[in-house]
């Protein structure tokens, strides 16, 4: 297709008119819109700022098109833009990196698993930027992750940092396969490994690849979900049907979860299940409206003690829009939800509300909580857009029966005066603490915080003879199981992060019938996949009187 040039003030008007008309939906809007954009389908932009701006409107067109028309036009604009950021001089592809736009670099500081597999995905695509590390956290690194004999070399030189850098570097085809391969071979543990990899500050960097939202076959391409955006007022979680899984072969989990990882980190973004994911455990569900909404459950070594955090990827026909978690334990959990920007003003509540169901219909998950971050704690961006009402639309309400009562009161003045903007210094006030939505109040659970928060006190006031009991010594002499041999690596993982908490439980209301049943279940949260844990300790009145034991004593002051 030949383009013609065209001056970034005409340009600028063009993007500015495509941008008022992006939420409006009626059939003279509709038609405006795809004349802008065959118009720009004509143009060569040589501006990477305006090249930006665009690419990020077409996105959105992308997710929530008009009609089919407009959607293929997005499409076509979109592959036009890729094309065009190919052919920016040298100087000009630089204002581009870190953009997230496909075919611009993007440097980035990536935990040493993601590090990992995304060489193992990109190869020589992805290789080393820099090494920002001092020269002391660069040798205290290089002195726990080398060889004995070759630690004299690094430490009694008292090398300089450049230095440092230079023998990392000096004569080696990729230092990135190397510094992996020497993080592989010292015996330590992950979370050690990961922390040491952190104080290197190593960034590397990758070209964004191309986005074509139905390339890989993961989602259906005959389904475009067309016309006016769907924001309703309030949403019932429970309401309407269930959410269909697809069914995934481990190509396309392995497919799904490369666009997972590549989709954060092209924004300089890491969320652990993401990271983390076991690739065996990933599914995807089918929401109606064009979304897809895809689970990520932790490999068990990375797994919390107490909690079950799984992630997930909100896709709008194909096109990654929003990400998120929970942290499950028993009845309840902790979540909440960061948009793209660019997909921001589309159907994040809807999208977010079928999150919510999804959890609820998968996990079990009665009591949902938001914390006070999320609402705009120390969050500028959250007073602003004033997120406080986005939870209180799902059904949300403040914990505090003072500040819930504020919130109803204010929520009825919105009712009755559609222009009144809630003050920000209420918006703080909301804010001070978390927001709950109960689905059942039959179903409810301690929190896990309060747990932690006991076993701590026990810890700092000495309260116990605490010792680091073997595995094996505890399930044999405190709880009587003696088929040990017959555990996984993992269960065995899972049970020893709780041999602690397991130590400081009074047992003395618990027969050995219990005991057992406790520690089955925690065998299960190094399981395959979680989600049994989680349902298995919804059903067990065993659990919930361990764990009310546990809270109890607390509250009581008995730590």
């Amino acid at each position: 297709m030949n383009s013609s040039k065209i001056s970034p003030s005409a340009l600028t008007e063009i993007i500015s008119e495509l941008r008022t008309k992006l939420h409006d939906f009626s059939r003279a809007a509709t038609l405006r819109k795809e004349e802008l954009l065959k118009q720009l389908l004509q143009k060569h932009v040589r501006s990477p700022q305006l090249l930006a701006r665009l690419y990020r409107l077409c996105s959105f067109l992308l997710a929530y098109p008009a009609d089919q028309k407009q959607y293929r036009l997005a499409l076509q604009l979109i592959h036009h833009l890729q094309a065009q950021v190919q052919q920016l001089p040298k100087v000009a592809s630089l204002r581009l990196e870190n953009s997230a736009l496909p075919g611009t670099a993007c440097n980035v500081s990536l935990s040493l698993h993601l590090t990992k597999v995304l060489k193992e995905a990109l190869g020589p695509a992805l290789n080393i930027f820099s090494i920002d590390a001092t020269a002391e956290e660069l040798e205290a690194v290089l002195a726990a992750v080398l060889p004995p004999l070759a630690k004299p070399a690094i430490v009694d030189q008292h090398l300089t940092a450049a230095e440092l850098r230079r023998l990392l570097l000096h004569n080696r085809k990729d230092v990135l396969v190397q510094l992996i391969r020497w993080f592989d071979a010292c015996v330590l543990t992950e979370e050690v490994k990961e922390s040491l990899w952190q104080k290197l500050k190593v960034y590397v960097r990758f070209v964004v690849p191309s986005a074509d939202p139905q390339h890989d076959g993961l989602f259906d391409p005959t389904y475009i979900q067309t016309g006016r955006l769907k924001k309703p007022i309030r949403v019932r979680i429970t309401a309407g049907p269930m959410l269909r899984e697809e069914k995934l072969s481990a190509a396309q989990r392995a497919a799904l979860l490369l666009r997972a990882r590549l989709a954060l980190a092209a924004r300089q973004r890491e969320t652990d299940p993401i990271t983390y994911a076991d690739e065996r455990c990933v599914r995807m569900f089918r929401a109606d409206r064009g979304f897809y909404i895809a689970l990520f459950s932790m490999l068990p070594v990375f797994r919390l003690p107490l909690e079950t955090y799984v992630g997930y990827l909100i896709f709008k026909h194909g096109l990654p829009i929003a990400y998120g978690g929970c942290w499950m334990f028993h009845f309840r959990a902790r979540t909440g939800i960061h948009v793209f920007e660019e997909f921001r003003g589309g159907e994040s509540l809807y999208a977010f509300a079928q999150v919510l169901r999804l959890y609820h219909q998968c996990f079990g998950i009665t009591q949902f909580f938001a914390d006070s971050f999320q609402l705009g704690k120390n969050n500028e961006e959250g007073i602003r857009s004033g997120a406080y009402w986005f939870y209180h639309r799902l059904g949300f309400r403040p914990v505090d029966q003072r500040l819930r009562k504020q919130a109803e009161r204010e929520a009825q003045l919105l009712k009755k005066q559609p222009g009144h903007r809630t003050p920000d210094s209420l918006l703080r006030a909301f804010a001070a603490g978390p927001v709950e939505l109960l689905l059942d109040r039959k179903k409810t659970s301690p929190d896990p915080l309060c747990i932690s928060e006991y076993f701590l006190k026990c810890w700092l006031k000495g309260s116990f003879h605490y010792r680091l009991f073997s595995l094996i010594d505890f399930v044999n002499v405190s709880v009587g199981i003696r088929e040990l041999h017959y555990w996984s690596a993992d269960e065995r993982h899972a049970v020893l992060k709780l041999i602690p908490l397991l130590h400081v439980t009074e047992w003395s209301g618990f027969s050995q019938k219990d005991r057992r049943q406790i520690l089955n279940l925690l065998r299960m949260k190094g399981g395959a996949d979680e989600t049994a844990f989680v349902r298995a300790t919804q059903k067990s009145e065993v659990w919930e009187r361990w764990l009310m034991a546990l809270t109890v004593r607390r509250s009581d002051g008995l730590a």
